[in-house]
């Protein structure tokens, strides 16, 4: 069973045209490490922000 599930999530900021995240689709179980990488710019922030429920489950 996932610790964390994700299935096709999408997000935008409301002043913004372009998701942060855009159909995002990610399992994580329990005990393992998660690394996030890219551009500055890509979602990382988002992301996290979405993982630690500062940007609520819609």
């Amino acid at each position: 069973m996932s610790l964390f599930s994700l299935r096709n999530v999408s997000f935008r900021y409301p002043s913004q045209t372009k998701d942060a995240l855009h159909e995002v689709t990610c399992d994580i179980e329990e005990g393992e490490f998660v690394a996030l990488l890219g551009a500055d710019g890509s979602g990382k922030t988002t992301f996290a922000k979405l993982l630690n429920g500062i940007i609520p489950h819609v």
